[in-house]
């Protein structure tokens, strides 16, 4: 048996009073990438004398990265980039997007509650689209991914939610599932690494002119890349069905499976 590590983050704009655009993403990975990967990002932050990449504070230039210049940034952001880019396909990105306000806006109350909140969301479509792609694009029946997130206020929720997938009989996919385990940047330098596209990502889909940064495009050149957008078609397009069927809190996930309720994930 084979075991890939997904590694994945949350971003969103935290300074609104209500978030417009969340995101859930990461990179997904054999261990040994994921050794190389940490190991020199590790050095990078050694060599610039900071304990850790954190993209707002970098972007923001506070905490450790204050007084930092631009140029000082972009060679720092430059440094951990090149170690993402040269794993090439071997580190593969992976992530969901969402315009809350569109979510609202569109799907009832009822429908949200199935659904659940937008990191969830979002969370979970991570988890089924990975097991769904290696299910259909070659991989060993035996080959499984385990997921390490960062910390957050929704984390019993998303750690059930996986686990109700994994432990349902009614989930085709289940034998793709193996852990699911929280912790911080501290004890994973992967979830750095995952903070990176995470970010990225974000300020992609938020400015809305679907623009990548540089960062963003390099990757998009070298490392695959596999995402999602829930914006105003999408969400169009699954009311009916999301707002009809019987399931229960957060136990909607569109297509690939109805987990069940919050609380056991039984239907």
């Amino acid at each position: 048996m084979a075991m890939l590590w997904f590694y994945c983050d949350e971003s969103y704009d935290s300074k609104a009073k209500t978030a417009k655009t969340y995101v859930v993403s990461g990179f997904i990975a054999e261990k040994r990438i994921w050794e190389r990967v940490e190991g020199l990002w590790d050095r990078v932050n050694k060599c610039r004398g900071v304990s850790r990449f954190h993209a707002s504070h970098l972007n923001a230039h506070d905490h450790e990265f204050t007084g930092w210049t631009p140029q000082r940034s972009k060679r720092y952001t430059k440094s951990l980039l090149s170690i993402i880019t040269a794993q090439k396909e071997k580190l593969h990105a992976h992530g969901i997007g969402m315009f809350a306000e569109e979510y609202e806006k569109i799907i009832s109350p009822e429908g949200r509650a199935k659904f659940g909140h937008p990191y969830l969301a979002c969370f979970k479509h991570c988890i089924t689209n990975i097991a769904f792609k290696m299910e259909n694009e070659g991989f060993p029946i035996d080959w499984k991914f385990s997921v390490i997130f960062d910390r957050n206020q929704f984390e019993d929720k998303a750690e059930r939610l996986f686990y109700a997938l994994k432990d349902s009989p009614a989930y085709k996919y289940r034998h793709r599932l193996g852990t699911c385990t929280r912790g911080s940047w501290e004890e994973f330098t992967g979830l750095q690494v995952a903070d990176f596209i995470a970010y990225e990502s974000f300020r992609y889909l938020h400015t809305r002119q679907r623009k990548a940064r540089k960062a963003l495009e390099k990757m998009f050149g070298r490392n695959a890349f596999s995402g999602i957008v829930w914006d105003e078609n999408e969400f169009r397009g699954v009311k009916e069905e999301l707002e009809a069927i019987e399931c229960g809190p957060n136990g909607f996930i569109p297509m690939l499976f109805r987990a069940g309720t919050d609380n056991d994930g039984k239907e």
